[in-house]
Parts: structure tokens; C-alpha cells; sequence
């Protein structure tokens, strides 16, 4: 039995048998009386100034959180920075403009100095500027090239390392080991390395660049991946082969999450980029970490994703998004979210905000899995069947609700009706190999169905192993239970042992049963995580 897990919940509790309905009444039939999340407010624009800022400026290209007080400070081309006290309701310009032709693309924070921090830009000269008076005034910070991000040691204020990542250059960084007194362009990567505009300074002596494998010639070829130095720069070692596309995000904890792909998924280490993982489904891009330690970001979907346990289980928060983001934000102190997209252009619907007076009421109860029967990862025994020439049913590795592997019945209806099964056992179907229910009272498993439209009944009924025969249970409907089944997003359903006819039997395997009403089509049901709870 491995360590319990917790997902998110969505528990049938009012089962006909246990409130004494009459016994033709299913469990599908009983009223479901869990609590939903609350459903926070919709996206609101609050561009608004920032959309044509003196009327002569460009796009929005960037937007950050300060630290603390939740002023929001935002990057314009052109424009320079604008403030926010009141979560972009309002805006106003920071400081005069140090150049016009400057476009702000990357802002960092110094959280030992309250009111300090370094705006890098993209265009003009000079390109790097440190205030330590929250904008009133600003210096600039050595002879740099346009910068595309810009990161340092914020663990010291003494001889700190500070790191920038030219703009769309080749082999480009810039290495200052003074607070950034004086920088030197870094000769040690390799040769033929792309853009490298991701950096990140991940410990006092470690520092990760990212390169997309671009080059500003195109006349020949430039390796991208990740790449590692654990002496400052003096060395270099690639660590990933994946293509970063977006700047990294350290957690207070030191983990890193990374970007990668064409916005498909996150990276995500524990060592400083040593070794890398995968964050898993249903967070793709744009990741982040709220002041609290719960985790954020973009799923597939457009919607945004958070995660109240490091990422084991996720929570939709708010509507899909207008706007396909660059990043979000978490504003503590506002209570909202801002999500925002770079553009060159002004225009609306660049910075959105989403309020949230109380993210708690955003995620689901909690499940236990006292024990897992099947996940495709450390429990990997088993076998299905179905209808032949009308769907599949096997174990898969693109769309798992944690770790690499799912359970997909692919239905390709030609009938109304359709089943199919699952065992977690081997033959012969032995009392001894089965898993004894005794002492545990729910059935507990994430389910995600995917396809233009939804099955009208689909139930799940487990088989009960008894003296080396099978026999089917009661069936629970899967759609009454979860009635947003079919969003596209996983659900994590825990269903009494009672209303399957489960209490205390042997369990082999589960059977599914599909009633697609008078339209015919094709739709993947995924399941993963099947265990019970007490």
C-alpha cells in the first residue's frame, strides 16, 4: 500500500440505501449534497490607462506584483512603468521616462530593500535601471544590449551575482558578480548556442539559462535546451534537452518551475536544476506560486489552474480566459489574480484581473486513498475488454491525473449501449489476489471524459470476487454524480461502497456502461487513481 494521496473531491452522500428510499431508487437518483467550490467573479479588462498611456506608447509588455504593499507595476513600450495601488482599476506613470525609445521586459524585486527593484528593457540605452525608492527616481546600471530577463541572488545584498539575458542574441549573457557594478559578457557557454533570454539565478553560485535554440543569423544551426552552472558562470553543463518558452519561477522552497514546449507543459525541479520532472496535467504554461505556497497557472483549457498541495490535485479558478496569457499573478494584498500578454500594439484586454476574496472556497474537499488498487504507475497489473470494433480500453501516457499513466476507454459508438471492463488482478480470479474492501466504506478515482458531447448514462459498477467467480454490483451513474463530467477537466469522485453493493465483498476490477442515447459519437473516457478510502 503506498502513502495516502489527496485529490479533490466531489462525494455522493445521500445514497437510497443508506437514507432508507426505497430500494428501486439508484444511487444516481439520490441527491448529491456536497458543496461546490465558490465561483469566483469573471475576468475583468483593467488595461484601461495602460491601453494608450500619453497616447503616443506602445503595448503593455510587462506586469508585476510588488512584494507586500501589492502594487502592480507595469511595463509600457515607449511608455516606461505605470502603478496601480488599487489592482488596476486605476493607473498613473511612475517617473519620467528615461529614454523614449525604452520598452520595459523584465521587472525583479529586491525583497531585503522594501521599495527596490531593477527593470530591465528590451530597446534603447542604457537598458538595466535599480530604484530603491519604490520609482521616484532611477539609476541606470552598467553599458548592457537590449535585455530580455534579467535575475540575481536575492539572498544577500554583499557582492551578489546578477544575471541578464540579452534580447534576442546568440550566446548572450551578461555575468555581474559585484550587485551589478560592473558585468561581463559570458564566454563559457557553448558555441553554437541559440537565444538565451531565460535566466534565472537559482542559489549564490548557481545559475540556469534556458535557450530556444533560435539564432539571430538563421544561417546556421543553434542547439536549445537547459543548461546549468554551479561555479557562477565559470562552467556550463546542459541538464535538459527541452525547449524553454517562457522565463522560469523560483519557489520560496528553491523549486524551479520551467515552461517548456509550445506551451504544452512545466518542468519542474527540486535541485536547483539538476534534475528535472514533469508538473503533470492540467497546468501547461505561465506557473506560479502564491504567497501562501499554493501553486497557479494556465491549464490546456484557457482556465486558470491552483493547487493547494503542491500540485497533486488541481482546481479550476474563475472562466476561461479572453485573452491566451504570458503570465499570472497572484496580488495577496488585492486578493486577485492579474493575468497579463505582451503586445507591441496598444490595446484592450492586455492586463485582466480576476477577484478572489478568499481562495479556500476554490478547492474541493480532500479525498484519502487508504489504498490503490490501480494508477498505472506503481500499481500496473491488469487487463480489459470491450465491445469489439467500437473501443479500446488500455493504459495510456498523455493524459494522467498524477504520475505518467491513465486508464483510457476510447468509444467509437456504433450502439446505443456500449461496456467495457478493467481488472486490477491476474487469472485465475483468486479470493487471494483480490482487494479485500473490508474496513473501508468508499470507492475513490479521478475520471475526465473527453469529446463533443457526453454519453446520456454512464455508470461504474465494481466485480466481486467470491470463490474464484466474478459478479457484476450495483452501478453508480458517473454523470449524475460528477453533471460537469464532461468539461474536459479531470473529477475526482468518491462513491460509498454500499451504493455498490461493495461493503466488505473482494473486489477484482470495475465494469463501465455507456448509454449514448440516440446519437452516435466518439468520446475517451480517462480514469486514474482507483483506490478506496475508509
Amino acid at each position: 500500500m503506498r502513502t495516502p494521496t489527496r485529490f479533490a473531491s466531489c462525494v455522493l452522500p445521500a445514497i437510497a440505501m443508506l437514507l432508507g428510499l426505497s430500494p428501486g431508487l439508484s444511487a444516481a437518483d439520490a441527491t448529491s449534497g456536497a458543496t461546490a467550490p465558490a465561483a469566483p467573479a469573471a475576468w475583468v479588462d483593467v488595461t484601461n490607462d495602460l491601453a494608450s498611456p500619453g497616447g503616443t506608447a506602445g503595448g503593455v509588455q510587462v506586469v508585476a506584483v510588488a512584494p507586500g504593499s501589492g502594487e502592480l507595476i507595469a511595463g509600457v513600450s515607449g511608455g516606461w512603468l505605470w502603478a496601480s495601488t488599487d489592482a488596476g482599476a486605476t493607473w498613473s506613470p511612475l517617473t519620467t521616462v528615461p529614454n523614449p525609445k525604452n520598452r520595459p521586459s523584465c521587472v525583479l524585486f529586491d525583497p531585503l530593500t522594501p521599495g527596490a527593484f531593477w527593470v530591465g528593457s528590451s530597446l534603447g540605452s542604457p537598458t538595466l535601471f535599480q530604484t530603491i525608492d519604490n520609482g521616484k527616481t532611477f539609476k541606470s546600471m552598467g553599458n548592457l544590449p537590449p535585455i530580455a530577463g534579467i535575475s540575481a541572488d536575492l539572498t544577500t545584498s554583499k557582492k551578489r551575482l546578477f544575471v541578464a539575458g540579452l534580447f534576442q542574441q546568440d550566446r548572450a549573457l551578461e555575468i555581474s558578480e559585484n550587485g551589478g557594478q560592473y558585468f561581463a559578457k559570458n564566454y563559457h557557454l557553448p558555441d553554437d548556442l541559440g537565444f538565451t533570454q531565460y535566466v534565472l539565478v537559482a542559489t549564490p553560485t548557481t545559475i540556469l539559462v534556458g535557450s530556444n535554440g533560435a539564432d539571430e543569423k538563421v544561417h546556421r544551426p543553434h542547439q536549445g535546451g537547459i543548461f546549468q552552472s554551479t561555479d557562477a558562470g565559470h562552467s556550463w553543463t546542459k541538464i535538459s534537452e527541452s525547449v524553454p518558452s517562457a522565463p522560469p519561477v523560483l519557489g520560496a522552497d528553491g523549486t524551479v518551475y520551467w515552461p517548456v514546449g509550445e506551451r504544452d507543459s512545466v518542468l519542474i525541479s527540486h535541485d536547483h536544476g539538476g534534475t528535472w520532472g514533469s508538473l503533470g496535467d492540467p497546468v501547461k504554461y505561465a506557473p506560479m506560486e502564491m504567497d501562501n505556497g499554493w501553486l497557479a497557472g494556465m491549464g490546456g483549457n484557457g482556465q486558470l489552474e491552483i493547487s493547494s498541495d503542491h500540485g497533486t490535485t488541481w482546481d479550476a479558478a474563475g472562466p476561461k480566459l479572453p485573452i491566451d496569457p504570458d503570465a499570472v499573478a497572484w496580488d495577496s494584498p488585492m486578493h486577485c489574480f492579474i493575468a497579463w500578454k505582451a503586445s507591441d500594439s496598444a490595446q484592450k484586454q492586455q492586463v485582466l484581473r480576476l477577484d478572489v476574496p478568499d481562495p479556500t472556497a476554490l478547492v474541493n474537499p480532500s479525498i484519502v486513498r487508504d489504498v490503490v488498487m490501480w494508477d498505472g504507475d506503481t500499481k500496473t497489473v491488469g487487463g480489459g475488454w470491450t465491445a469489439q470494433g467500437q473501443a479500446t480500453i488500455a493504459s495510456e501516457n498523455t493524459t494522467a491525473r498524477q504520475g505518467l499513466s491513465a486508464l483510457q476507454w476510447h468509444v467509437d459508438a456504433k450502439t446505443y449501449f456500449i461496456n467495457a471492463g478493467w481488472l486490477w488482478m491476474i487469472y485465475p480470479l483468486t479470493d487471494a489476489l483480490a482487494t479485500d474492501a473490508t474496513g473501508y466504506t468508499k470507492l475513490a478515482m479521478s475520471v475526465k471524459l473527453v469529446g463533443a458531447a457526453k454519453p446520456v448514462k454512464l455508470t461504474v459498477a465494481l466485480d466481486l470476487i467470491s470463490s474464484g467467480q466474478s459478479q457484476v454490483g450495483t452501478a453508480v451513474d458517473l454523470i449524475a454524480l460528477a453533471p460537469k463530467l464532461a468539461d474536459g477537466d479531470w473529477h475526482d469522485v468518491a462513491i460509498p461502497l454500499a451504493a455498490l453493493g461493495a461493503e466488505g465483498k473482494k473486489l477484482g476490477g470495475l465494469t463501465l456502461t455507456a448509454n449514448n442515447g440516440a446519437n452516435l459519437f466518439t468520446y475517451d473516457l480517462y480514469l486514474d487513481n482507483i483506490g478506496l478510502s475508509k
